[in-house]
């Protein structure tokens, strides 16, 4: 039904005359936008939390991947090596070759039968990605190699390199721990700098810093 003109005429009237009708109608208006504004903040609000939840859940399947697609280079690294680690290591020692764990155990075994390493230790040696060994360079005495690899050589590895070769020349043979990668972090570079083990990065092999 459309409204009279005149009703309207009268109904604006009414308001400009009455003081109370006026903030009646203002706080009506008032109160109604406020509505429309509280529910605009709500959808919007309900929008980001989706939206932060979404970013989320991405960004833990990109850090997945990442992680997933850093052991399978660790895992290429380490079987390249294996293939060619007469060549890679060549700058370390001589006559090398990449042994069978059950010629490590031997030499592990041993260590422990005359108390030299306790079963732990022996464990913990096993726990390297690879053995070679070989004869070194400077005065052609036997020489075991244990190598870390991975893509994005680190901190750690570069720990457990150095302690691994430290728990096996305890076995009473001589042994050089190596790391072995495509680069270094940050961390890696700095405790690399410090530490009795090989770099092997590109190709290229470089001795401890002390073997300077």
């Amino acid at each position: 039904m459309a409204l009279d003109p005149k009703d309207i005429q009268a109904f604006v009237r009414a308001i400009a005359e009455d003081p109370q009708a006026r903030a009646e109608l203002a706080r009506a208006l008032m109160s109604d936008e406020l509505r429309q504004v509280n529910s605009s903040i709500d959808r919007l609000a309900d929008g980001l939390a989706r939206l932060t939840q979404s970013h989320r859940a991405l960004t833990d399947i990109v850090a997945r991947l990442a992680d997933t697609l850093g052991d399978v280079k660790g895992k290429v690294l380490e079987l390249d090596y294996a293939r060619k680690g007469h060549a890679y290591f060549a700058p370390i020692a001589l006559r090398l070759r990449v042994l069978d764990m059950a010629d490590v155990d031997t030499v592990l075994d041993a260590a422990v039968d005359a108390g030299h390493l306790s079963l732990d230790e022996t464990e913990e040696i096993r726990r390297a990605d690879m053995f070679l060994r070989g004869r070194r360079r400077d005065d052609g005495t036997d020489v075991y190699l244990v190598v870390e690899t991975s893509s994005v050589i680190d901190e750690s590895d570069v720990e457990r390199a150095a302690s691994r070769a430290a728990l096996l020349r305890r076995a009473g043979v001589g042994a050089e721990g190596v790391v072995a990668g495509a680069v270094f972090s940050r961390a890696g570079q700095e405790a690399a700098r410090r530490a009795d083990v090989w770099r092997v990065t590109d190709g290229r092999a470089e001795p401890p810093p002390q073997a300077v």
